[in-house]
């Protein structure tokens, strides 16, 4: 069986769900998360078996869900969430550090003095071939 993607993501940012499941929804659209799929070249599908983590403290496994009903960083309709069981959380393994660097998605470029000089609006475009940051997180196919 193939491992699972890592992904950072901000367990901070937890909804539980309110239809008396025990589930949660943790919406994975920051930075971090960006960086993390672009580093991967991980562009997120519904279904997609995932472990969350934060560094240096907990992890989760889970899976992608495209919940329209919520609005993404960048003004889109729709933003990507991994659903989870939040009694399964377990402590993170202590190699996985938080990103320090953010490639492109399309061409490779480290755009973390970019976002540093330009700051970070989640309507960036790669300044050399033009790729959007949230290209990770594009709306699925099906999604118009």
């Amino acid at each position: 069986m193939p491992s699972r993607p890592r992904i950072y993501a901000d367990f901070n940012a937890i909804a539980y769900r309110q239809d008396g499941s025990s589930l949660a929804d943790i919406p994975i659209t920051g930075y971090g998360t960006l960086a993390s799929l672009s580093s991967q070249r991980l562009r997120l599908a519904e279904g997609l078996a995932v472990v969350i983590f934060e560094p240096r403290d907990i992890e989760c496994d889970g899976v992608a869900h495209f919940d329209l009903v919520r609005t993404d960083p960048a003004g889109r309709e729709g933003e990507w969430v991994v659903v989870i069981d939040p009694s399964q959380t377990r402590d993170c393994t202590p190699d996985q550090p938080e990103p320090s660097e953010h490639l492109c998605f399309g061409c490779r470029l480290d755009l973390k003095s970019y976002f540093n000089d330009l700051g970070q609006s989640y309507t960036e475009t790669c300044p050399t071939c033009g790729t959007s940051v949230m290209a990770p997180l594009a709306p699925p196919a099906n999604v118009a």
